[in-house]
């Protein structure tokens, strides 16, 4: 997937999504895997990503709501991406539809301080 077809995919339907939009378009770093991962597997694992933000106070984006969309997914396979803010202080992660690619979840992390 290019730049201005992920960009074009992210609006600002949440503060996730327009923060990494914003990201994406001053030129920080991204990747969109080609393999799909089970919801149910993203469940466990943000799951655990939001118990380790929470206990140690650190900043996220929409990460309850990409917890509840992966639990609320079940079984159904996703596409992951991965967009780095050009100062590397934000990591957004992303759930694409496996075949359309449209985004059904977005979530950023704050990194260091």
């Amino acid at each position: 997937m290019e730049r201005a077809q992920l960009a074009e995919l992210l609006g600002d339907h949440t503060e996730a999504q327009k923060q990494a939009r914003e990201a994406l378009l001053d030129g920080g770093e991204f990747h969109v895997w080609d393999d799909t991962v089970s919801c149910a597997e993203l469940t466990k694992v943000y799951t655990r990503r939001l118990q380790h933000t929470e206990k140690r106070g650190i900043d996220t984006l929409d990460l309850p709501e990409a917890v509840e969309t992966a639990r609320r997914l079940g079984d159904a396979e996703v596409r992951l991406a991965r967009i780095i803010d050009p100062a590397e202080s934000w990591i957004f992660m992303l759930f694409l539809h496996a075949t359309d690619g449209e985004i059904l979840a977005c979530t950023g992390v704050r990194q260091g301080s």
